[in-house]
């Protein structure tokens, strides 16, 4: 609710320097980790900083509400920040993006009714999207961690 009132009261530019300042610092602790992790060694052999996972629920539920947007980007890089494998990091905000993204769509759609959406350009969208998605895993499937 307070993320909801901060997107009614504040002015677009704030809420833009906003996010931009969260994904930089969050840019910076990602940096900040691959300098002390050279090898690139995440899963077992380095502790996962679990206590970190709901205060990055918290922001990026915050950041859906107040901009619609930010939460691929902040989730990605939590999930690498608390010691997470960045390929696992991706493929995780992969799904719980688009659970957020099915139910949120669905409130929408109950709220607001079928006649509210776009299709003309929703339905080309949709396919654009699903066409990408297997090549766009395959491809970060193929990269190097680094």
């Amino acid at each position: 609710l307070f993320a909801l009132f901060a997107s009614i009261k504040l002015d677009k530019f704030i809420i833009n320097l906003y996010i931009g300042l969260l994904v930089l610092i969050l840019g910076i602790f990602m940096f900040i980790r691959y300098l002390r992790n050279k090898n690139n060694k995440y899963i077992s052999k380095k502790k996962h900083h679990n206590k970190r996972l709901p205060f990055i629920g918290t922001l990026i539920g915050f950041n859906k509400a107040i901009s619609g947007g930010g939460f691929g980007p902040i989730l990605t890089g939590g999930l690498s920040w608390s010691g997470r494998d960045p390929k696992k990091s991706v493929g995780t905000t992969t799904l719980i993006e688009g659970l957020v993204c099915v139910f949120g769509f669905i409130g929408y759609w109950y709220i607001n009714g079928v006649s509210s959406i776009n299709w003309t350009i929703s339905i080309p969208l949709i396919i654009g999207a699903l066409l990408a998605s297997y090549p766009a895993a395959w491809a970060t499937h193929k990269f190097p961690k680094k």
